[in-house]
C-alpha cells in the first residue's frame, strides 16, 4: 500500500525498554491485590479517568503511587500506552468490589 501512496513509514524506537524488561523479568503479577494499598478515593478517580480515556489525569494519578511500587507504576503506564483501558477499569472494579 505504501508504494501506491508513495509514503514511507518511520518507526519510533521505544527508549523505555528497560522498564518493560524489568516488569517482564520480575515476579510482579498485576491483579486486584496490586492496588489494595491505594485509597478508595484514588481508585475511584483512576476508574473515572480511565473510563473517560483521560490520559493526562491517568498519568497524574499513576504518579501518586508510592515509589516502592515502581513495577506497578510501570505496568499501569504500559497498559495506558497500549490503550488497554478496559483491563485497568476491570482491575479497579475487582479491587473495589472483590
Amino acid at each position: 500500500m505504501a508504494q501506491y501512496l508513495q509514503v514511507g513509514y518511520i518507526y519510533e524506537q521505544n527508549g523505555d525498554s528497560s522498564a518493560i524488561d524489568l516488569a517482564l523479568n520480575s515476579d510482579f503479577l498485576l491483579n486486584s491485590n496490586s492496588l489494595e494499598f491505594m485509597s478508595r478515593e484514588w481508585l475511584t478517580q483512576l476508574e473515572q479517568a480511565t473510563s473517560e480515556l483521560d490520559e493526562d489525569a491517568i498519568a497524574k494519578l499513576i504518579n501518586q503511587i508510592p515509589e516502592e511500587h515502581t513495577l506497578l507504576t510501570q505496568v499501569l503506564q504500559n497498559k495506558v500506552d497500549d490503550f488497554d483501558f478496559d483491563e485497568i477499569v476491570n482491575l479497579i472494579q475487582q479491587t473495589i468490589h472483590g
